[in-house]
């Protein structure tokens, strides 16, 4: 995000991962995207800006966020997302630790998947691309995140 940001393009982040985000600092007054999408907050109060990047950041994993992914707010946010900024990024839980992943990925229109080098398993990976095809996603992309530079230039596993 703080790339295409530092290009001039306008651009937000959302992301709907409950843990902390060692990248983002989240003022303390502002509140989670959880309430924007229970009708609890106002666009401004869940909204807050980071290196030039429009922030929202869920804070609270809650059971009914998937029900709350097919409420008129996620329509709206969306709609609102697409409609102000020129490059909107979705962050996610683990495809396969949150089923609100895949509904969010579904509403996104496309998807790059981000693979942790360190610390996924192959198998894991064959049954998140298994899921993902189940459910009709095919990501536009996909990173090898924290690769070993020995591993990427061909050296010993």
């Amino acid at each position: 995000a703080r790339y295409w940001a530092g290009l001039g393009i306008k651009t937000a982040y959302l992301d709907f991962d409950e843990r902390a985000n060692p990248q983002l600092t989240m003022p303390a007054s502002c509140r989670g995207i959880e309430e924007y999408l229970d009708g609890q907050a106002a666009w401004e109060s869940v909204l807050f800006t980071h290196e030039n990047v429009a922030c929202f950041k869920l804070t609270a994993r809650s059971g009914n966020l998937p029900e709350r992914l097919h409420g008129r707010a996620m329509t709206r946010l969306l709609t609102t997302m697409r409609t102000n900024y020129a490059c909107v990024i979705i962050d996610t839980p683990a495809f396969l630790e949150s089923r609100s992943s895949e509904q969010i990925a579904l509403l996104a229109g496309n998807s790059v998947w981000i693979i942790d080098a360190k610390h996924t398993m192959r198998r894991t990976v064959n049954l998140a691309f298994d899921s993902l095809d189940r459910a009709g996603i095919r990501p536009i992309g996909i990173v090898l995140n924290f690769a070993a530079p020995e591993r990427a230039a061909g050296g010993k596993a």
